[in-house]
């Protein structure tokens, strides 16, 4: 994620790695807070019809922006 700080792709700024896994079974991330709304159901069936084009809109947006993103000048060649 980190790699991404400087790029258009909108991410979370990592505070920190916990790595003991005594805590919750496994090694996590902790990241900023971010403004923004979040739907367990995908099809956000709860919200108005301007928050789903809205959303819908930027779901689009940053697929975009990750094809076109300049993975080897971030230092993402190789990864994944």
């Amino acid at each position: 994620m980190k790699a991404l700080d400087d790029t258009v792709i909108p991410v979370p700024k990592a505070l920190f790695l916990e790595e003991d896994e005594e805590v919750i079974g496994t090694s996590f991330y902790v990241y900023e807070y971010v403004e923004g709304l979040f739907y367990k159901d995908c099809s956000m069936m709860s919200a108005t019809k301007y928050q789903r084009e809205k959303g819908y809109e930027s779901i689009i947006k940053t697929a975009g922006d990750l094809h076109t993103l300049d993975y080897e000048g971030a230092g993402l060649k190789g990864y994944g």
